[in-house]
């Protein structure tokens, strides 16, 4: 498995690097359609005592050291977007993280089943992180058990 994703990984990350496109109109406009319907959304659950907690989804550190290196719109994906969400977010009176880097929580590129998808323990780590600083989501999980099962973890998921 990691020895496919490293390979998945660098498929991507030159997929990335050779990547000049910036959105189009049509793909702009859909965006912009997107976020009318994210903030409705927002509003309803606001409206409703909803609280939500938005996050952006993580990245292989490869992978979001490429995107965010490249002027195209990968770059905007890890830089502009998340400022715009956050935004959004937060006039709605929602919170939002960007945890799409994920050494802001210790993880690894290794703690992906795919280039896409990470595993329990990643997905712990990020929990951790989020419970720390944010006081509605901190009420919701257990710290010391998290920090347990992570610490207790053997290689890339928690259980063994």
């Amino acid at each position: 498995r990691i020895e496919r994703n490293n390979v998945a990984i660098g498929v991507q990350v030159k997929n990335i690097e050779a990547n000049k496109t910036r959105l189009s109109v049509k793909q702009q406009k859909h965006l912009e359609e997107n976020v009318l319907l994210l903030q409705e959304a927002l509003a309803f659950c606001n409206a409703h005592g909803i609280q939500v907690i938005g996050i952006t989804p993580p990245y292989p550190h490869l992978i979001y050291m490429a995107m965010s290196q490249q002027d195209n719109l990968y770059k905007d994906m890890v830089t502009i977007l998340p400022a715009q969400l956050k935004s959004i977010f937060s006039s709605q009176g929602a919170t939002f993280y960007d945890l799409s880097d994920i050494s802001l929580y210790g993880g690894n590129d290794t703690e992906f089943i795919d280039p896409v998808h990470g595993t329990d323990l990643l997905y712990a780590r990020m929990s951790l992180y989020l419970a720390s600083r944010d006081a509605v989501f901190g009420v919701k999980v257990n710290s010391s058990v998290l920090r347990d099962m992570i610490k207790g973890s053997k290689g890339s998921f928690l259980a063994q």
